[in-house]
């Protein structure tokens, strides 16, 4: 596994972004209009440089191919050198981004496969540190490109509003990926100082806190303590740890949306929404259209729908599904653990789609039998137990630790029924006050604010910076998609 850079001075819930950010904001609204993109556009790479500075490089390469694909993807006529063009620009970001996160992997898998097969060869592998969010921005700059060469897009010719678009710091480590027909207007928007964007930002930037801090780092303190000594554990605690890490890993990265959400709409700018907490869902399919939004909707864009959309039958769907999944296994990390968990979701798609036309008549005469509400909750039920035994392989450090946990799992093993009950508590106190707010919201938190009256929205923004200030963990704790 690659490592990645640990100066953390920039995470979202560290004191350093804690100044950063007041600063940024109000200089952002005393500068000119004309002003204000250049103005992003160094902050957001002194952002990026607190990590490494000379990733600030690499930043940089990625955003002058894109844009020097797109300006000639838009000028060249002949489809023919359009489409070399959008090769080159794939290719070379590919190139990049296979070099920092996978070279090392395939090189480590390929020595293996030589040495079991008796071939006296190595493949030198040097020390790569992963910069911090090259999946992230990789993408969102390529969904530039490909919409130039779709015709979804018109030319970005101003090199600087491209490169903000690319490295903008709200969402620049750990997205949403924006879409450049979304974001790229909004630069050139004037944005008024708005007391409604900023109670809405600051209501989204205490929410993430209090999920990330509140819930997924002290869910964290009981999940390690089993994963990283799983040998002396049980049955019954990889089952409260892998619940619980459910838990942390959606809190972690949704907790990251809400204050990028958040800090951009202080400024004026809307991001959009990429988790509409997808444990309520009936089947994995939903799922994935409520989880990681912004990605499952660029790998359906363009990988999905581009393979299947000529002569769509099942079995080119679910290959095709497959495919994808494992791609997506491979984006959310280098190695076989995250290739496995991408399969295992693949797997239930494909059931999804195989089964289509009899779910929906199975639907039909449970409404007609008023069976449908409670066959829906078990089937939440159903799904949110799948999602968690393909989480093993998520949390697992190797596949073989994830398949001696699934074993001890399935076979109740006998171990130490070791439980710290504090942290439990307080991790099921902080579950549960997730679930009430955002069940009542209808997954959209900004909607469970506007609802309330005022007295309860002051109760609510109490009893949150109260949660915060004592169950909280405030230790930095790094979000776990910024290695990917």
């Amino acid at each position: 596994m690659v490592d990645i850079p640990q100066n953390r001075n920039m995470l979202f819930n560290s004191l350093e972004f804690l100044i950063f950010f007041p600063i940024v904001v109000v200089l952002y609204f005393l500068i000119p209009h004309k002003f204000r993109w250049i103005f992003l556009l160094i902050s957001s790479y002194y952002f990026y440089m607190c990590w490494k500075a000379s990733y600030a490089v690499l930043l940089f390469s990625v955003t002058s191919v894109n844009y020097l694909g797109g300006i000639l993807i838009d000028r060249f006529k002949n489809p023919k050198f359009r489409k070399l063009t959008l090769i080159s620009s794939v290719v070379l970001s590919l190139a990049t981004l296979y070099y920092y996160k996978y070279f090392n992997f395939f090189g480590e898998s390929i020595n293996k496969l030589l040495d079991f097969a008796s071939i006296n060869i190595k493949i030198p592998l040097p020390e790569i540190i992963l910069p911090v969010g090259i999946s992230f921005f990789t993408f969102q700059a390529l969904s530039y490109v490909i919409d130039i060469y779709k015709g979804d897009l018109k030319v970005e010719k101003n090199f600087g509003i491209f490169a903000l678009f690319v490295s903008f710091f709200p969402q620049l480590v750990a997205g949403p990926i924006e879409r450049a027909t979304h974001l790229l207007p909004q630069f050139y928007e004037k944005h008024k100082f708005d007391p409604d964007k900023v109670t809405e930002g600051l209501r989204l930037m205490l929410w993430g806190m209090f999920k990330k801090i509140v819930i997924a780092d002290r869910v964290a303190i009981y999940v390690n303590a089993v994963y990283n000594n799983y040998e002396h554990h049980s049955g019954i605690t990889y089952i409260v740890a892998t619940v619980l890490f459910a838990f942390q890993v959606y809190c972690d990265f949704s907790g990251y949306s809400d204050l990028a959400r958040g800090s951009a709409r202080i400024m004026g700018f809307d991001l959009m929404v990429n988790f509409k907490f997808p444990y309520f869902s009936e089947n994995v399919t939903k799922y994935w259209q409520k989880n990681h939004i912004s990605l499952t909707t660029w790998l359906k864009d363009y990988i999905y729908f581009p393979l299947v959309e000529k002569r769509p039958t099942i079995i080119k769907m679910c290959l095709v599904t497959i495919l994808t999944f494992l791609l997506s296994g491979l984006w959310h990390g280098a190695d076989w653990t995250f290739i496995i968990w991408g399969l295992w979701q693949a797997i239930f798609l494909c059931f999804d789609i195989i089964t289509r036309k009899r779910r929906k008549k199975i639907n039909k005469w449970l409404k007609k039998n008023k069976l449908f509400t409670l066959n829906l909750y078990l089937r939440y039920l159903i799904t949110f137990i799948i999602l968690c035994l393909g989480l093993v392989f998520f949390r697992a450090s190797n596949t073989g630790q994830a398949f001696d946990i699934l074993s001890g799992i399935v076979n109740l093993k006998a171990g130490s029924l070791f439980v710290d009950s504090k942290t439990l508590m307080f991790s099921l106190v902080a579950i549960i006050v997730l679930l009430m707010m955002e069940y009542d919201s209808n997954y959209d938190i900004s909607q469970f604010w506007k609802k309330k009256k005022l007295i309860v929205r002051w109760s609510c923004y109490s009893l949150s910076i109260a949660l915060i200030m004592f169950l909280g963990v405030f230790d930095e704790s790094q979000f776990i998609y910024f290695q990917f």
